[in-house]
């Protein structure tokens, strides 16, 4: 269970307008484009935020290094107060978590006055339960000392946080997921230049978070809610929680750009469906289109077990046992989406290692069975040994020779 929300500062709970800086100061777009990425991926800048330099030493090392930049930099590093531009948006919705009993922690890569600077007046910092700022250790992200560090210093379990944050190697995950229409700008889903994601992904996005972490859905139900005491009340922006049977959740989304998008989640009879609208020309479109798709799949499909965990799917002599025979039993449930219908073509096929033979154990594979739609493989699992199988031992295999021939000979 998630337990603890750890939060990038910089373009995740404060947006930063560095390109807009350089503009301010006369640069074209794209000189801007050319010199924002020199000036901020320089190693110089690792060391702001390592702690090691004090700001007016970085400027003179940037002077040196980057000559043709000198007065931009130091302008640019001398009125770091234009830089932040609060999200008091995302700062309501931090709190809200808190409300809600998730303890909340900063990581951040900052140069002390910078860290000051940009976060002078932010609420959030009432609502952290604790933060380790670059410039506090002298080690930064993306390095795992850091990550460590905070998780030993609160005394943190991996599996129990999530980590918020900007940069994009945090797609990576996304990647690894098959989401390959998606790029993260950032994690809160507002407009912003190169963020962008496709319906396919978001279903499979709903898919993970459904899966691995189903209390989610204990949450994205419920209708109304209040803050502090009663004094603020929440409502859902997902009408189908209310208004269609079955729903579990899950996102509702909106913006200038990307209009109004819903991944709606319901559950009916053991099916599990995911249905996800984007770019709705208004708020009610996204929902009825979503209840119009999830009817459809409620309509044509079924979630079908075909093999029950423990059935016997064959009986097998085995080699060299004292028990010539052990009954096969299927060692988890199958179970197949299909189209209404179609149960009627599911056919299986047992196949199974060579040559089994003693000693087996309890549960031991000992091949597998596999489910076909006509002839496309929908699925398969392991069989296993209903029992534990010992070898048979020459004492006991001659004894039983000399019984036989006694038995011969009467």
């Amino acid at each position: 269970m998630i337990k603890n929300l750890i939060f990038d500062v910089g373009n995740v709970l404060i947006e930063y307008r560095w390109n807009q800086m350089l503009l301010d100061y006369g640069l074209t777009k794209e000189e801007a484009a050319v010199a924002g990425p020199l000036f901020f991926e320089h190693e110089t800048w690792k060391e702001l935020d390592l702690g090691n330099m004090p700001v007016e030493d970085v400027i003179c090392l940037y002077e040196k290094q980057l000559p043709q930049y000198a007065g931009l930099i130091r302008w640019f590093l001398t009125h770091l107060e234009l830089m932040p531009v609060p999200r008091p948006d995302v700062w309501e919705k931090v709190h809200a978590l808190k409300e809600k009993g998730y303890k909340i922690y900063l990581l951040s890569n900052y140069n002390e006055d910078f860290f000051r600077v940009h976060t002078q007046g932010a609420s959030f910092l009432e609502d952290i339960d604790g933060k380790v700022v670059s410039y506090e250790i002298h080690k930064i992200k993306p390095y795992p000392e850091i990550y460590q560090y905070l998780l030993d210093k609160y005394n943190l379990k991996p599996e129990e946080s999530v980590f918020f944050d900007d940069r994009p190697e945090n797609t990576q995950t996304a990647k690894e997921l098959g989401m390959n229409d998606t790029t993260f700008k950032n994690c809160h889903g507002i407009d912003e230049e190169g963020h962008m994601t496709s319906a396919y992904d978001i279903a499979i996005m709903s898919r993970e978070l459904s899966k691995n972490h189903p209390e989610i859905h204990k949450y994205s139900t419920i209708w109304m809610d209040t803050l502090r005491d009663g004094k603020s009340e929440l409502v859902n922006t997902n009408k189908l929680v209310r208004f269609y049977s079955g729903c579990t959740g899950l996102k509702t989304g909106s913006t200038s750009l990307a209009l109004f998008n819903l991944s709606a989640t319901a559950t009916r009879n053991d099916l599990k469906l995911i249905a996800v609208v984007m770019k709705g020309p208004t708020s009610q479109k996204r929902f009825d289109d979503a209840k119009k798709l999830l009817d459809y799949g409620f309509a044509n499909f079924s979630n079908k077990v075909i093999i029950t965990k423990g059935t016997v799917a064959t009986t097998v002599e085995i080699q060299k046992a004292k028990k010539a025979q052990v009954e096969i039993i299927a060692e988890n449930d199958l179970t197949a989406l299909l189209n209404k219908g179609d149960e009627k073509n599911i056919r299986t096929e047992i196949v199974l290692n060579e040559n089994i033979s003693a000693p087996l154990e309890y549960l031991e594979p000992v091949g597998v069975q596999k489910c076909y739609l006509n002839d496309e493989l929908i699925g398969e699992i392991n069989l296993v040994a209903k029992e534990k199988v010992e070898s048979k031992k020459w004492g006991n295999f001659f004894t039983e020779i000399l019984d036989f021939g006694c038995r011969m000979g009467r």
